[in-house]
């Protein structure tokens, strides 16, 4: 599941919010070295779009497991999807506070 919503014009020159269920498998986090559990994830992401490509800015937005799970599959997808639609628009109006961003 991805989607984009609009946001207002704004000095960084964003023009999305990017919402994606993802999955991922988890597993040791080299970065700040702490285990990541297998799940799915709902990331919220402020993106530049324009002439047919994507970009954005690291650490600008929010990701959250919503789902842990042992294995993929559909009805574990089907599961977090409705919990994702749970906390989706807290996760939105996060990441439009941090950044300084409105809907269109």
């Amino acid at each position: 599941m991805k989607k984009y919503i609009p946001v207002k014009a704004n000095n960084k020159g964003t023009t999305d919010l990017r919402v994606e269920l993802t999955y991922d498998l988890g597993g040791y986090n080299m970065f700040d070295y702490t285990e990541k559990p297998r799940g799915y994830y709902l990331v919220v992401t402020p993106v530049t779009r324009q002439s047919g490509f994507e970009s954005f800015t690291a650490f600008t937005g929010l990701r959250k497991c919503i789902k842990e799970v042992k294995r993929k599959s559909k009805s574990a997808e089907l599961s977090a999807i409705k919990e994702a639609e749970l906390v989706e628009k807290q996760m939105i109006n996060h990441v439009l506070t941090t950044n300084k961003l409105e809907l269109a």
